[in-house]
């Protein structure tokens, strides 16, 4: 999977370094519930997100400074393809996403159902793959997506206003099936710094990748504890859970895209969103 490195943190990595460090901001970074931007490649943090420098090309990486921007191109550039309109508008979906309380808490416990049934190693490098796509917002669209009746080289030039959809939370922390990136071993080293240091070191630290069009476009290492997995428990019950983890069949995921679907900015298709959409669809169980 080709990676947009972009780092958000429930729980930031130590820096000694920060940009307007006001209290409000230092009472957000030890509150789970809260997201905090940094920069790509210092982390270091910035007192509101317009103070961050975002790639012009791709959209998916923030720096503090040109300075940051120009160190982290030798590794950036293989990853820098220009933006889609479809990409910027996920991009910037995400952005809103860590404003929300609520779906936040669900998003955690949707993380938690994936690793419910695992042994809860704190020294375990966990990694998850959180799958989104744009689903048509008008049910005739939606019918004929679904449909392989429909040809879908009849709908490319069908304008078809999307909003975003979570398909799947898959546990890939199996470096076996899914060899881990020296980038992410470092991500995870700083945050389960951060949790011993604030005095929750039996929490577990879960790299989350948020993937759109198979491409990863942000990373967050989530704090994962026990009120999580309580969550989790009572979401599935006796429920199965997949090996690979959970899809819009559970609940937790059904409840966050009807909160998705509420966003009043919605996108347009493109044809690989079509594509892409059909094949999901139609390989659901009836």
């Amino acid at each position: 999977m080709p990676i947009v490195v972009h780092k958000i943190y429930l729980l930031p990595p130590p820096r000694s370094t920060t940009m307007g460090d006001s209290s409000e901001r230092a009472k957000d970074r030890t509150n789970p519930q809260k997201i905090v931007i940094s920069c790509t490649f210092c982390s270091v943090y910035a007192d509101d997100k317009k103070a961050l420098r975002k790639c012009s090309k791709c959209k998916s990486a923030f720096y503090c400074s040109r300075e940051c921007q120009k160190k982290d191109w030798a590794r950036h550039r293989a990853n820098c393809t220009p933006a889609s309109a479809q990409r910027d508008y996920v991009s910037r979906l995400f952005l809103k996403i860590q404003k929300d309380e609520g779906l936040i808490a669900n998003l955690r416990t949707a993380i938690a159902c994936t690793i419910l049934r695992e042994t809860r190693d704190p020294k375990r490098i966990w990694i998850a793959v959180a799958n989104l796509v744009l689903k048509p917002a008008n049910d005739e669209h939606l019918k004929s997506l679904m449909s392989r009746d429909v040809p879908l080289e009849s709908l490319a030039e069908v304008k078809m206003p999307g909003v975003a959809t979570f398909t799947s939370v898959m546990d890939v922390s199996d470096p076996k099936l899914y060899p881990l990136n020296g980038r992410f071993r470092e991500y995870w080293r700083q945050h389960r710094e951060m949790l011993e240091s604030v005095g929750r070191p039996e929490s577990l630290t879960v790299l989350v990748q948020f993937a759109y069009e198979l491409i990863c476009i942000f990373i967050a290492p989530v704090e994962i504890g026990a009120s999580d997995f309580s969550n989790a428990e009572r979401e599935l019950g006796s429920s199965f859970v997949p090996p690979w983890g959970v899809d819009t069949n559970t609940t937790i995921l059904r409840r966050i895209n009807i909160q998705l679907a509420a966003e009043p900015a919605h996108c347009d298709l493109s044809p690989l969103d079509k594509e892409i959409y059909r094949e999901w669809a139609t390989g659901l169980p009836p």
